[in-house]
């Protein structure tokens, strides 16, 4: 180490041995000693007493000889030497406050030399503990069992915590606690008491001891605060008779004791103690304990104290609370008697938290004394949190005003009535389809669904249908429209069929439930429909085939027959008229209906049209008539020569027509019309090839086609030309006014319109006039009128009640007489003397100043009303004064016992009040009392307790009146105890470890300052293991562990013994099971209480055997055939056992047997109309049989038949 040393280098050839020259010479120093790192030099530990101490690395070292003592020298007794090839030590067994010297040295790998010391440095260790929490002085509100901490030292073996209620920590309260940790509760305090505490450590081998860390204090809560319900001193108050009492908790508590009572001064019979047990480690903000059984309409009183191991508190404040008399009703609301309510009402009203059942009254008078009083009760659960409570009433009458009210009650008391409600039942049924229609033009089908809003209560609704508003005609029907009391479908609805066609029905409904019937609804009316509406082919079509034609229209709901007429006639009634009956069925809501038709001509124009019937034998009128033309044979028409197209001024006296000849026709057919649509014909006919037409009508356009045709058929018509005769009409008109009637041309009008006179001239036309005529009335009207004084009318003065008239030309020249009734009032004056104090408001207007005032009204009379107010205004003095007194206070024969603001008003001699105010404090003598523990002795005020028992003190009080405190001693003497503990492998207990079972003995100071010996009675146990199986579905949850698939698991869990528990799963996962099944019936078919009408696939889901979702599924074809009360079936004995009979009265096909979850467990064949089943192998329950029976004309018959297999 320290040394220079000089190198070189040479090289040498192997085979040759031949030799270099050396290479220049260099040197290096090796270093001569160790560098140290850390910790600084000087520094000074505030929570280190074992510090790690740290040097650079040598290359090459063999070990480091570290060094330490308390003297630079290095020659005390502390000195302490360690060998390491590390480069770093932690230095143990220091002790505290104490300034080390340390230093280090370096061997080579063969110890063959040492290297020179490093430099000297110097650490001090920390001296004592720091104190953390809680903070110096700190004064708990809500503690008793405060949590003290402080830093941790490393190095630090143990700490030792001491507290005590005197700084000098010497008196009997003094504790003491040896703890490895740097936090800990402490138990076992006074209420409201300040404690001093501190810290000091010893090191692992406590072969040292720090000094105490400084010196803090805090104090312990004293009180409880209340928290809930809320302080209410109001008599109205509305609480609960179950209420949840809450105050903030003293963590370090055992126990808190509730006194509650009717009084103030907790003294009743109705007292109650309550014990609510803790534990003192509880940190809990606050605590509640929940009171059941109330009295109704009861100011209460409670207060709280805490109690732990060693002290009580005092109480806490006496808060006050109203438990609620009465219960809030919600629905039905209270209403007048123009309500609308069911006959089946759900009665709603607020819970009354902690009521155990409630009793509700039923009505018909606000006196609760009729003879259709119904009284009901809705129980309850005392601890029912809903918002609101409901009770369902049946059977009320319809129409009818009710009256309710509620009471609660629990297991002391019951409480007054709620208000009481009304409300009115309705007395008719809405109806809601079809719609009120008055029209005769709107039709109807004869079969129609009747619906009507559901009076929710009914069982059962009267439909009457009728053809007159009256509903006394011979066509009446009554229909019975069951429904039950609990339906709550929004609408009832019924088919009827059969109506007449053309009719115009009326239809009401009543309801009725067990108790009462309801008026009838309003009656409304419909228009049943008397015509079919065509539909295809479209109106006009043409080239139809002649070999077949599909002729369709609208159906007719409810019809069971169709009449189709075709024929080559407008008017049906042609050699070639077809009359085609078509079926149907009530029922069927196909939206078109139709029938084909064959063997037409050619080039023909077919009408057809269309009625209906239905089996109340009636026939709809026809429908409209529509028309087809067939496709032509002779495919070209004739081509018109004249009169020209479009041709003007032709003589109304006749006209040629002419058109050129066509091959193979053996005439044609003509045909003129004023329309170019030829639906009205003005002329036609047949000829050879041309044709005259004559007398014509002026200023007419005339169209006109021909056609050819054959025995085979007619050929297309022509094109459509037109032409216009000569026009000659003359035309001209006047205006005139009347008044009453008007003479024109001979004829008197007394009526307002337009009329025609028609002049026939010379030449043959028309010279029409038209009078556009106006006629007007005479009048009478009458008017009141009242006027101050005098009233001028048309110019006319008038200054005395009377009635008078006037004639009076109206605007449109007639006369109008006016009546006048006229009232003339006069103007009133008034004078009001009034003496007040201070002030006087008249009218909105404040006067505080004596004097005449005057104010204009309008008097009843419509006149001006003049009062004047003569007003005198006097003042009211004013005085106050404050005084203090102890227990009362007398002013002027009144004595007052609390404090506050007092007035009294005092008559002075101008007839005012003088008031005086007083401003009272009234002080109380103060009762205040505690309790102590202590071992042995008590020192209280400077007198010596030894002795258990309850001793007084009095002071004078601040406010001047006697503190009586009163202490509760317990005087505390050694004491044993013992406890017993499972531990698995090991227990430590106070630092030491126990690894076998016995019986061990420690001794202790107490919470209450005496020694207690503790024995541990020490059970040790061992790890164990266990294994279960399960099944599932679909999955397993296993402490919250998911498992899909079978197979074994393994957890490993802490057993009751505090070991380990391993625990083998072994588990099994099935899957959900899926059915199908079908079923033919002709009626609705039942499946687990649901019932289905219509064809299709319904699903439901069961629980299966191995515990999985059991889904079945039912293919269901409902046939239309032979109702089941005509297939008659007998089935015996029912319950059955072993052996069930089956007897029809139609050839049965097939037999199944379905149980409960739809499955058929049994299928057999008959061909018989009897069989035999055998039943025995089926478990007990309800089954059905489902018979099946062929028929040639209905296909497949089936009906069903529950039994009872015992």
């Amino acid at each position: 180490y320290g040394t220079k040393y000089y190198w070189r280098v040479r090289a040498v050839q192997e085979s040759t041995n031949d030799t270099s020259d050396y290479s220049a010479v260099r040197n290096f120093t090796t270093c001569s000693a160790p560098t140290l790192s850390s910790p600084n030099d000087g520094i000074v530990y505030t929570s280190i007493v074992r510090p790690t101490v740290s040097w650079n690395t040598i290359t090459g070292v063999g070990s480091y000889i570290l060094e330490w003592d308390t003297v630079p020298s290095f020659s005390s007794t502390m000195f302490r030497t360690f060998t390491t090839t590390s480069t770093s030590v932690n230095i143990t067994e220091l002790l505290y406050g104490t300034k080390y010297y340390w230093r280090v040295k370096a061997t080579n790998s063969n110890d063959s030399d040492t290297s020179s010391y490093s430099e000297v440095r110097n650490f001090t260790t920390c001296s004592a503990p720091i104190l953390s929490s809680p903070s110096n002085g700190m004064v708990y509100t809500s503690m008793v069992r405060p949590s003290v901490s402080w830093n941790s030292i490393t190095g630090a073996g143990s700490y030792i915590l001491e507290w005590d209620t005197v700084p000098s920590f010497s008196s009997t309260m003094f504790r003491t606690y040896t703890t490895s940790s740097t936090s800990i509760y402490i138990n076992g305090l006074l209420y409201s008491t300040k404690y001093y505490w501190r810290v000091k450590a010893t090191n692992t081998n406590d072969s040292d001891t720090s000094s105490y860390s400084e010196v803090w204090n805090f104090t312990t809560a004293g009180t409880v605060t209340l928290s809930s319900p809320t302080n209410n001193p109001s008599p109205t108050g509305r609480f609960y008779s179950r209420q949840y009492l809450k105050w903030n908790t003293l963590p370090g508590s055992s126990e808190y004791l509730i006194q509650l009572d009717t009084t103030s001064d907790f003294s009743s019979s109705v007292l109650r103690n309550i014990s609510v047990s803790t534990s003192s480690t509880n940190t809990d903000s606050y605590y509640e304990k929940c009171v059941y059984d109330l009295y109704y309409g009861t100011m209460y009183y409670w207060r709280v104290c805490a109690i732990s191991s060693v002290d009580t508190t005092d109480w806490s404040e006496t808060w006050q609370f109203h438990t609620m008399d009465d219960v809030q009703l919600f629905f039905p609301s209270d209403t007048s008697v123009n309500g609308t309510y069911y006959t089946r009402q759900e009665f709603e009203w607020k819970n009354s938290i902690g009521s155990s059942k409630y009793f509700i009254e039923l009505d018909t008078t606000p006196s609760f004394n009729s003879g259709l009083l119904q009284t009901y009760t809705a129980t309850n659960s005392n601890s029912n949190t809903d918002t609101y409570i409901g009770k369902y009433i049946y059977d009320m009458r319809y129409g009818t005003t009710y009256y309710w009210r509620v009471c609660s009650a629990n297991a002391v008391d019951t409480s007054g009535w709620s208000e009481t409600w009304r409300f009115h039942t309705t007395d008719w049924v809405a109806l809601y389809y079809l719609p009120n229609d008055t029209s005769s033009t709107v039709g109807y089908y004869t079969r129609q669904e009747l619906e009507w809003r559901n009076s929710i209560g009914s069982k059962s609704y009267i439909l009457q249908l009728d053809t007159v508003p009256s509903f006394d005609s011979d066509l009446l029907r009554s229909i019975n429209v069951s429904s039950s009391s609990t339906n709550t479908d929004t609408y009832i609805y019924k088919y009827v069929y059969d109506m007449r066609y053309g009719a115009m029905y009326y239809w009401r409904v009543c309801a009725v439930n067990n108790a009462d019937t309801s008026g009838w609804s309003s009656t409304w009316q419909f228009h049943t429909v008397d015509w079919v509406v065509l539909n295809y082919p479209s109106n006009n079509t043409t080239g139809v085939s002649v070999t077949s034609r599909s002729l369709e229209w609208k159906n007719s709901i409810g019809s069971s027959a169709y009449i189709v007429q075709v024929d080559t006639s407008r008017n049906f009634n042609s050699e070639l008229l077809r009359n085609v009956n078509v079926s149907s069925y009530e029922t069927n809501t196909d939206t078109y209906k139709s029938t084909s038709i064959s063997n037409l001509l050619y080039g023909t124009t077919y009408y057809w049209r269309v009625c209906a019937i239905n089996e109340a034998v009636d026939t709809s009128g026809w429908s409209s008539v529509w028309r087809f033309t067939t496709a032509y044979q002779l495919t070209s028409g004739p081509v018109l020569v004249s009169p020209e197209n479009n041709s003007t001024e032709i003589q109304p006296s006749g006209v040629d027509l002419v058109w050129n000849p066509l091959d193979n026709v053996t005439g044609y057919r003509y045909q003129v019309s004023t329309d170019n649509t030829f639906a009205t014909i003005y002329r036609s006919g047949t000829t050879v090839n041309t044709t005259a037409t004559c007398n014509l009508n002026y200023g007419t356009t005339y169209y006109w086609r021909v056609q050819g045709y054959n025995a085979a058929g007619n050929s297309v018509w022509s094109q459509v030309w037109n032409f216009d005769t000569q026009s000659c009409e003359l035309t001209g008109e006047t205006a005139v006014e009347a008044c009453g009637s008007y003479v024109w041309r001979g004829t008197t009008y007394t009526e307002s319109g337009d009329y025609d006179f028609t002049k026939h001239l010379s030449n043959g036309c028309d010279s029409i006039i038209t009078l556009h005529l106006t006629i007007n009335q005479s009048s009478e009207r009458e008017f009141s009128y009242s006027a101050c004084e005098s009233y001028i009318w048309n110019g006319v003065t008038y200054d005395e009640s009377g009635d008078y008239v006037q004639n009076i030309t109206a605007s449109n020249g007639c006369d109008s007489i006016v009546t006048l009734h006229l009232t003339i009032n006069q103007p009133v004056a008034e004078l009001v003397e009034v003496e007040s104090c201070n002030s006087y408001q008249w009218n909105n207007q404040t006067y505080t100043e004596s004097g005449d005032y005057q104010q204009t009204f309008t008097a009843a009379n419509g006149c001006d009303s003049v009062v004047t107010l003569r007003l005198t205004i006097n003042e009211s003095p004013t005085r106050e004064f404050a005084a203090t007194s102890c227990v009362s206070y007398t002013w002027n024969g009144q004595t007052y016992t609390t404090s506050g603001t007092y007035t009294q008003n005092i008559a002075s001699n101008n007839g005012c009040d003088s008031i005086v105010t007083l401003h009272l404090t009234i002080n109380q003598p103060l009762a205040h009392q505690f309790e102590a523990t202590a071992c042995e002795y008590y020192n209280w005020n400077g007198e010596i307790y030894t002795a258990s028992g309850n001793y007084q003190q009095t002071f004078t009080a601040t406010n001047g009146c006697d503190s009586v405190v009163t202490l509760h001693l317990t005087i505390n003497h050694p004491t044993t105890a013992e406890f017993a503990v499972s531990a698995c492998d090991s227990y430590v207990w106070n630092g030491e470890t126990y690894t076998e079972s016995g019986n061990y003995t420690q001794t202790f100071i107490i919470a209450n300052g005496c020694d207690s010996v503790v024995t541990l009675h020490l059970t040790i146990n061992h790890p164990q293991a266990q294994q279960f199986e399960a099944e599932a579905c679909n999955f397993y949850v296993w402490n919250g562990v998911s498992y899909n698939e079978s197979g074994d698991y393994v957890q490993t869990l802490s057993a009751a013994t505090g070991c380990d528990s391993v625990v083998t799963l072994h588990l099994v996962i099935n899957e959900p099971v899926t059915y199908e099944f079908d079923t033919s019936v002709n009626e609705a078919f039942v499946w687990n209480g649901e019932t289905f009408t219509e064809t299709g696939d319904y699903t439901q889901a069961f629980t299966a055997a191995n515990g999985c979702d059991s889904i079945v599924t039912l293919h269901l074809n409902v046939v239309t055939g032979i109702s089941e009360s005509e297939m008659h079936i007998n089935i015996f004995p029912n319950p059955a056992n072993d052996i069930l009979n089956i007897t029809s009265s139609e050839q049965i096909s097939e037999i199944e047997i379905v149980n409960a979850l739809g499955q058929v467990v049994k299928r057999m064949e008959v061909n018989a109309d009897n069989a035999v089943c055998d039943v025995e192998d089926l478990t007990s329950g309800v089954y059905v049989v489902r018979i099946r029976a062929l028929r040639q004309a209905q296909g497949a018959v089936v009906t069903q038949q529950k039994f009872v297999k015992e």
